[in-house]
């Protein structure tokens, strides 16, 4: 009786673990499973992270040698300029040697040598409009970099102003609206590709804007570009 009463439990017993047992097998599993799918997706993770942290030094690189590169000569600026303007224009549909040129060569009758327009839109009825892009980055780059000191920055916002007011009187004295012989248009576009840029010198000069129209000369950003 003892014997088969022993059987019977181990019986009994049986039936009841088996099935707790082969819940916790399917457990362990999925706990598996899921411990390898989370290292998969964590070495994925890692690698993304490590990529973007490349191509982030990658960009910072590639930002600090264009800035390296806008502090030096004006030349360059200017050309980065004009690449930015001539962008903008053809991202609007504009065509160039159709609806717009590029350095196109003028002899003045009041100026010394040639006057080369970075670009002349051409409008219906044998009208143009002339842009001229003008990057000023030396003073603005002082006033961005000088955070924690007032006084310099205060000093290099001036110096940008008054540089970007330079660039508007030279503009001016080209008399670029002469050489078409325009008829409404009688303003040139001094285009800045830095929109804070602008903003900033026009802060410092509340009548700058003022004082471009009236030597004929219209200050855009690319945001206002078209706009004017």
């Amino acid at each position: 009786k003892g014997a088969r009463l022993n059987e019977q439990q181990k019986v009994t017993l049986s039936n009841l673990l088996g099935p707790f047992s082969k819940t916790l097998d399917d457990f362990k599993g999925k706990v598996e499973a899921t411990r390898e799918a989370d290292l998969t997706a964590r070495e994925g993770l890692i690698a993304q992270i490590r990529h973007l942290t490349e191509l982030n030094q990658d960009i910072g690189a590639k930002a600090q040698s264009l800035t390296n590169a806008l502090r030096g000569e004006s030349k360059t600026r200017g050309i980065w300029g004009e690449a930015v303007l001539q962008r903008i224009l053809e991202l609007a549909g504009l065509r160039e040697g159709i609806e717009f040129r590029t350095q196109v060569s003028h002899h003045g009758d009041e100026a010394d040598g040639r006057l080369i327009p970075d670009v002349v839109l051409d409008l219906p009825q044998d009208r143009a409009i002339v842009i001229d892009a003008k990057v000023s980055l030396v003073a603005y780059e002082r006033y961005v970099s000088s955070v924690d000191d007032g006084n310099a920055r205060a000093d290099a916002l001036k110096d940008h102003s008054a540089s970007l007011k330079r660039h508007i009187k030279d503009l001016s004295s080209k008399n670029y609206p002469s050489l078409y012989n325009l008829k409404s248009v009688d303003f040139t576009l001094l285009f800045v590709p830095i929109e804070s840029a602008l903003m900033a010198a026009s802060e410092a000069d509340p009548g700058l804007a003022q004082y471009a129209l009236e030597q004929h000369v219209a200050l855009v950003s690319p945001n206002t570009l078209f706009t004017v």
